[in-house]
């Protein structure tokens, strides 16, 4: 029996099913080492990007992203209309629009989280980190944490702050004097 030059080298694989198999890795190799090596040259983009919009920017606004925002520093909650204003430590929130993150207290309970502004939009992320110390009296920690989550728009009036829920303002605060 004459054996080819692959059969002399390969001997191991002289079926046809053994042969099919081999060809079948080798290719499956291939196919993985080209989808990892596309991985490896890929860039990562954050989920912001993703969801921002690509629109061009003029002058102005260029400009204007560069100035402080006014939203950012400490505000102090005067009222929530609607409901009563016997907190046991009057709330604050800590604004700081740059990195979209702000800590405080509720009256009760140390705060901390995220959020989100666009224009006059803000939301802030249902994930708000709150320590769990007992509340007493008669104020409702958990009203201010709703309205918190509940505003989608904000405007700001000499030195007060309305986070509104469309045209309902929910929350008023005042700039706390540094």
């Amino acid at each position: 029996m004459k054996l080819t030059l692959w059969q002399k080298n390969c001997g191991a694989f002289k079926k046809s099913g053994d042969m099919k198999s081999l060809l079948f890795t080798v290719a499956f190799g291939i196919f993985f080492t080209t989808c990892s090596t596309s991985e490896n040259n890929t860039t990562s983009v954050g989920a912001e990007a993703l969801d921002t919009p690509t629109t061009a920017i003029n002058s102005e606004q260029r400009d204007t992203a560069r100035k402080p925002s006014v939203l950012s520093g400490e505000w102090q909650l005067t009222a929530m209309p609607g409901h009563a204003s016997n907190w046991n430590k009057v709330p604050i929130l800590h604004l700081d629009v740059d990195s979209a993150a702000f800590y405080g207290n509720t009256g009760c309970n140390t705060i901390s989280g995220r959020f989100l502004v666009r224009g006059a939009s803000i939301t802030f992320d249902n994930e708000i980190m709150t320590t769990k110390m007992a509340c007493t009296g008669a104020y409702k920690e958990q009203v201010f944490l709703d309205n918190l989550l509940r505003v989608n728009n904000y405007s700001i009036n000499d030195t007060a702050l309305h986070l509104r829920q469309l045209d309902t303002v929910k929350m008023i605060f005042k700039r706390r004097p540094i």
